[in-house]
């Protein structure tokens, strides 16, 4: 399965404190399985991890790829991987990374920003290929990855925080290490729903109350009361249905349970597909359609093309100091934007113009150039910071999505994020 994921994501050192995994070489026939770099003999754990991203590089070039890209940096992300996988508690083995490997080069493309559940939604490694696997961090240790911990929950990701166990709606939260899962709080010891509770005081302005409780009010104010159960009326002034039940003929009712028709089934619009119904055959959404596909609901171009009268094209472009609308058609070049944002208010001519680069100010929403990223935003600015280049290994932050800043450095993921 997929999981949502968003944004694309030195010499090669594990810096101190991160496990070493034991040394070791490659077949020549996988010595070099990336862009430009030669991880001939590497040790298993990073050999792999360059073969992980071999294959994300090679995705990303297939399902994203075009002159509006830009390629993952091969360096640090094979150096955060192999700190990943050695981290403590970690118990990654590269029978884990090979396979989330293949499950990357095996797939169609997904939506960008999605990857199978070992890669987060960086492109990094993240967690194990099968899903009941586990860390061995025990509840209180630290940990910047859930895959460090038995109980299969950091408290932080991306960050240094502590393996947590977490615990359901109605369970004991009294353990030093116990968290509510997300719609609930600890009171008393034990897991409750979170927002007010019934006959607490509410407004019509946002979701106060508990799930199971609705804001009955008048003139936008009001009480928490209960939302109607199975059977009992529903509609106009009656309160509305629990979650999980729908309104039919003016009572509370289960659903009807409908089967769920696997992709290559016959379907027609109102059956529920795996997928979508798309000319009468249950289809997943295609993502990375190419020149002259067909493009409709449910299959989307390449973003270095776009959907033109039902099939997927090369844009029209408008070169610099040509006229044009944010997100508009035709797009500016690569390399160009439109400097303004949506509703027309431009910080400049309304044209097609260079990227800010870099010690450049930002342009609208953070526009910068390839490989820079807009840093230093302050009011005193006026919110546009400055373009600033992402730093490799070793430079000061900063850093390329792939990298960890510590201490004003950009240093691989690892057990160097809890030090």
């Amino acid at each position: 399965m997929c999981c949502p994921v968003r944004a694309h994501l030195l010499a090669l050192t594990l810096l101190a404190g991160c496990q070493q995994a034991p040394a070791g070489s490659l077949p020549s026939d996988m010595a070099a399985t990336s862009q430009g770099a030669d991880w001939s003999g590497a040790d298993p754990i990073t050999a792999a991890c360059a073969r992980l991203y071999a294959a994300r590089a090679g995705y990303e070039a297939r399902c994203f790829g075009g002159p509006y890209s830009q390629p993952p940096y091969e360096e640090g992300a094979v150096a955060s991987c192999a700190g990943i996988a050695t981290a403590r508690g970690s118990q990654i083995v590269v029978a884990d990374l090979d396979a989330c490997a293949a499950a990357i080069e095996a797939g169609e493309c997904w939506g960008f920003g999605t990857w199978p559940r070992c890669v987060s939604y960086r492109g990094l490694l993240w967690g194990y290929p099968d899903p009941a696997r586990r860390g061995t961090g025990k509840g209180g240790d630290r940990c910047f990855a859930s895959l460090q911990c038995q109980s299969g929950y950091c408290d932080a990701q991306l960050a240094c925080g502590l393996c947590r166990v977490p615990r359901q709606v109605g369970e004991s939260c009294d353990g030093a290490n116990d968290v509510c899962t997300p719609i609930s709080v600890c009171e008393a010891g034990v897991c409750t729903l979170s927002g007010k509770k019934r006959g607490a005081m509410c407004t019509t302005h946002g979701v106060e109350c508990q799930s199971t409780l609705y804001c009955k009010a008048e003139m936008g104010f009001g009480t928490c009361q209960p939302k109607s159960l199975v059977g009992d009326p529903c509609g106009g002034a009656n309160p509305p249905c629990n979650d999980g039940l729908t309104c039919q003929s003016g009572r509370c009712a289960v659903p009807e349970s409908r089967p769920t028709l696997p992709v290559g089934a016959s379907c027609q619009s109102t059956d529920r597909c795996a997928g979508y119904c798309v000319a009468g055959v249950c289809s997943p959404p295609k993502y990375g359609v190419l020149e002259h596909e067909h493009c409709e609901f449910a299959r989307y171009c390449r973003n270095d093309f776009e959907c033109s009268k039902g099939t997927c094209e090369v844009p029209m472009v408008v070169q610099r100091g040509g006229s044009c609308e944010f997100g508009g058609s035709p797009r500016c070049a690569a390399g160009l934007y439109c400097p303004c944002l949506p509703g027309g208010q431009c910080a400049g001519p309304k044209v097609c113009a260079d990227l800010p680069a870099l010690g450049e100010p930002c342009g609208p929403l953070g526009a910068c150039a390839l490989g820079s990223r807009c840093w230093l935003v302050s009011p005193q600015a006026g919110m546009r910071g400055v373009c600033t280049r992402l730093g490799q290994l070793g430079d000061p932050c900063p850093c390329a999505n792939e990298l960890w800043c510590a201490k004003g450095r950009c240093v691989p993921y690892g057990d160097t994020v809890c030090s």
